[in-house]
């Protein structure tokens, strides 16, 4: 009972929270520096999307998701703890690239909420260009996001599946692949690379709206796939079936 009545005191707080991200986010993105700078400017503007998002995404749900059943089911405590991590660090580093390289000194132009679908649609416009966002998100926080049509959480997911499928179900070498897949060490210690969101970042910024959602997700699961290959994990060539939609 306690619990419920917990959440229920919870939501009206997130309801709230979740009206001011379009125009707190907006703030976020203002900057004077020039779209052509060095990217060491952008320190600040990095470091505050992160912290902007942090606490306002449920990061246990999405790597849940992520995850997929089966693998979530048969994971160990320890490994949902290590993965939620690992894609915390990872989709963070993706909204605060994204935040600088497409949307910087973007302007919101338009918000729409809709109750039925717990989703928050947003537009921006930079440069003549219209880039539409969505938030998708539950009593405890955003569940996932959406920008330009490119889903954060289903590109994720099939990176996942890649190396699930790899590794026959192996949880422990799933996660720690996914790990090294996704990243590598950059000069700044303070900052972990995200390739697969820099991927991301590049289709964000030269597509237009929902363009490349499947190809995406197809392309995603692939490299997975084929990084496997050729780390010696599978011994035929190829690339394994696309998981079903």
């Amino acid at each position: 009972m306690k619990k419920y009545l917990f959440l229920m005191l919870l939501v009206p707080l997130i309801e709230a929270d979740i009206k001011n991200i379009p125009y707190e986010y907006e703030k976020v993105l203002q900057t004077n520096i020039p779209d052509n700078s060095e990217i060491y400017m952008y320190a600040d503007n990095y470091y505050s999307t992160i912290e902007f998002f942090e606490e306002k995404i449920d990061f246990w749900r999405i790597s849940a998701s992520v995850m997929g059943m089966e693998a979530y089911r048969k994971a160990s405590e320890q490994q949902k703890i290590d993965f939620m991590n690992t894609l915390k660090s990872r989709w963070l580093a993706t909204l605060a690239d994204v935040s600088i390289e497409v949307l910087n000194n973007a302007k919101l132009i338009s918000v729409e909420k809709s109750e039925s679908s717990n989703e928050l649609g947003m537009v921006f416009k930079k440069n003549n260009r219209k880039i539409p966002v969505s938030i998708k998100y539950r009593e405890n926080g955003i569940t996932n996001m959406i920008f330009n049509g490119v889903n954060l959480g289903l590109t994720y997911q099939y990176q996942f599946q890649a190396y699930y499928s790899i590794h026959n179900g192996d949880v422990s070498k799933t996660i720690y692949d996914f790990d090294m897949g996704t990243s590598y060490t950059s000069v700044d210690a303070r900052k972990p690379d995200n390739i697969l969101g820099k991927v991301l970042k590049q289709v964000i910024k030269d597509y237009p709206q929902a363009k490349l959602n499947a190809r995406l997700r197809k392309e995603a699961y692939n490299r997975g796939v084929n990084d496997g290959y050729r780390n010696g994990k599978r011994k035929n060539g190829g690339v394994a079936p696309l998981p079903n939609q």
